[in-house]
């Protein structure tokens, strides 16, 4: 049979084989897709990976995570971002070759591909709150010196006293984050891949202020590691600095300093003793520099470097090691950026000669305690932990 085809009926069709292949490609708005990236040049293995999805709606889940059609053990909760936007968080473990790129896609699940189930042990004792993750028992409580109470499992302790404590420096004084007035503390998301705790509050001192603090750690289960990123808004410039310390136990005699520059230094402490690697690119002369003070106050220059440092240290004794590390240690803006360990295992971080604009001021370190020797008990390497594994969302 004969169809007359009139301008019409032409342009029709044409109009819709143009429209076709935007509808086949068009977004499904409850599928997304990422690269995986390894960047370091290091090859990981169980590696912990968090984030938090964009564009999918965290109600119409449940959702599973899939490579190549096959489903990727993961854990997917619903949560709230330091403003208090509803989220979606991720977190699954990766192992990756040095460089490589694997691309995952996250879909809808359906009973034959139920997400992981379970949540990290919690237990209230005392004013404190245990978690078992990574191997170890983690406590937290508030109203104290510090957030972190105990690290450990058995007979083998990481901490001398409360650690965690965060300051501000406005001025010429600091200013206690921990010990303020409406501290609020919670859980933002636990499972069997991590767990995640917000401590947030208001910090405002005689008439300075106000700054809003919130600090988010993340406990993963593949690793003896946290992860602390703690930000500060700063309305009007004033923020100077921030800081961080941690009170280690380490056993008699002395203590064992690795400093991660841009090549290793090694140092011994007595209880008395101080080492410090800092970072200043203000001056001409070296980006890093690592010192030791002894008990009287001389300062003596253990090595100095021109290429930017790397920013990690381990602190050591015979049967326990901690690696701590502070992102964004080597890059080259004005900050100064330091890292010091005492002979009595107390560790400080701090980041100073912050901007004087208004804006968000942020400290991100990794504290990862491991057994003796640490090449074995580790399983990774201060390099990894600070640089982690990349991911870049498809359009």
């Amino acid at each position: 049979m004969h169809h007359p085809w009139t301008r019409r009926t032409i342009l029709a069709g044409g109009l819709a084989s143009l429209a076709l292949p935007s509808l086949i490609h068009a977004a499904d708005p409850l599928r997304k897709t990422f690269e995986l990236r390894e960047n370091a040049g290091l090859r990981r293995f169980g590696f912990p990976v968090h984030t938090l999805v964009p564009d999918l709606d965290p109600q119409a889940g449940p959702y599973r995570l899939t490579v190549k059609g096959k489903t990727v053990p993961a854990q997917f909760e619903i949560c709230t971002d330091r403003d208090g936007k509803t989220q979606l968080a991720l977190d699954f473990n990766a192992s990756l070759g040095p460089n490589e790129i694997q691309t995952y896609e996250i879909v809808l699940s359906d009973s034959e591909h139920l997400t992981p189930r379970g949540k990290s042990l919690q237990v209230f004792l005392g004013g404190e709150s245990l978690f078992n993750m990574g191997g170890l028992i983690w406590g937290f409580k508030t109203g104290g010196e510090g957030l972190l109470s105990q690290v450990g499992k058995g007979k083998l302790a990481y901490l001398r006293d409360e650690s965690f404590r965060f300051d501000i420096t406005v001025g010429s004084s600091p200013l206690s984050v921990i010990r303020q007035p409406g501290v609020k503390v919670e859980v933002t998301r636990s499972g069997p891949f991590a767990t995640g705790l917000r401590h947030s509050t208001t910090v405002e001192d005689a008439g300075r202020g106000p700054f809003r603090s919130t600090i988010d750690m993340t406990l993963p289960s593949s690793k003896s590691w946290i992860e602390v990123d703690w930000q500060v808004d700063d309305p009007k410039g004033l923020v100077e600095g921030m800081s961080l310390s941690a009170n280690l136990l380490v056993g008699e005699g002395p203590t064992l300093v690795d400093f991660g520059a841009n090549n290793t230094v090694y140092t011994v402490l007595k209880p008395e003793e101080t080492a410090t690697l800092s970072s200043d690119n203000s001056t001409r002369t070296a980006s890093w520099v690592v010192k030791r003070l002894d008990g009287q106050g001389t300062s003596t220059d253990l090595a100095v470097g021109k290429s930017p440092a790397e920013g990690w240290a381990h602190v050591m004794d015979r049967t326990r090691c901690t690696a701590i590390s502070l992102m964004g240690f080597g890059d080259m803006s004005p900050k100064h950026h330091l890292i010091q360990v005492d002979g009595k295992g107390k560790v400080t971080l701090r980041s100073s000669k912050l901007p004087s604009t208004p804006g968000v001021r942020r400290l991100k370190a990794w504290f990862h305690f491991v057994p003796m020797p640490v090449q074995i008990g580790a399983l990774t390497s201060p390099q990894a932990m600070m640089n982690p594994l990349q991911i870049f969302w498809s359009s």
